[in-house]
């Protein structure tokens, strides 16, 4: 269970940068 939390925290945290870079493109 951990394994799947850490890889989420991990994913969420590189996705969010990139989500915010295309709103300031919008």
């Amino acid at each position: 269970m951990k394994e799947i939390i850490d890889g989420f925290l991990k994913f969420q945290r590189e996705a969010f940068p990139k989500r915010e870079a295309l709103f300031k493109q919008l």
